[in-house]
């Protein structure tokens, strides 16, 4: 699959995850999601995509791999 495509396909698996009232519950963030993807910018700018491992992401964003998952769905969905 060409990067576009996946990228597209993401884009409409996370639109579908996340319009899901599952999706919509549990407890709120306990971070700001402009301040957290600035900081991951920041970090793929400085080391690129590949460069930039999940633990990096964790301590430059001040978030646990967790929530990054759970907010984000995956590095990948992350950076685009």
């Amino acid at each position: 699959m060409n990067n576009g495509l996946a990228h597209e396909f993401h884009r409409k698996r996370m639109i579908m995850i996340t319009s899901t009232p599952a999706a919509r519950r549990g407890r709120p963030r306990a971070f700001d999601r402009e301040a957290a993807l600035e900081k991951a910018m920041q970090a793929f700018w400085a080391r690129g995509y590949d460069g930039t491992s999940m633990a990096q992401l964790v301590e430059a964003m001040g978030i646990n791999s967790p929530s990054i998952y759970a907010a984000f769905g995956s590095k990948e969905g992350l950076f685009f």
